[in-house]
């Protein structure tokens, strides 16, 4: 600031007094924590609303599609990139790959034993294969 701004509190030696508006608090209280928490419970409502509506409509999980690798690489990513620390990160990284790894081979093996036919081609298959090693 300028001494032709405030001449007198150039002139006194003191600091200017501070903006009207650091002065106030948040209306909500000093941390503001009322309106998150009304969050959370609205979203902890429209979740048990959408579930009661799948279960009175019939859907259910077992007709469901199990969720893409993608997906699953996705929720492991954003789980892992919660936490700051690499002793923490990497670790949960390395249990996503894993969990990946277990999902692929499970969905493979689903993929190869929906029919009768299927399961007798993997048969043939894994037969040739210990035949010829």
């Amino acid at each position: 600031m300028t001494a032709d701004y405030l001449p007198d509190v150039a002139a006194a030696g003191t600091a200017p007094p501070p903006p009207a508006a650091a002065q106030q608090t948040p209306p909500d209280g000093a941390n503001a924590q009322a309106p998150a928490r009304a969050r959370t419970r609205e979203a902890r409502l429209a979740t048990a609303q959408a579930a009661a509506r799948q279960v009175l409509t019939g859907a259910s999980a077992w007709e469901s599609a199990p969720p893409s690798l993608a997906v699953i690489w996705a929720h492991h990513s954003a789980s892992a990139r919660y936490y700051s620390a690499a002793l923490v990160r990497y670790p949960r990284y390395a249990f996503g790959g894993a969990h990946i790894g277990v999902a692929a081979l499970a969905y493979l093996l689903v993929l190869a034993t929906d029919s009768a036919w299927k399961i007798l081609g993997l048969a043939a298959v894994l037969a040739l294969l210990v035949w010829l090693l």
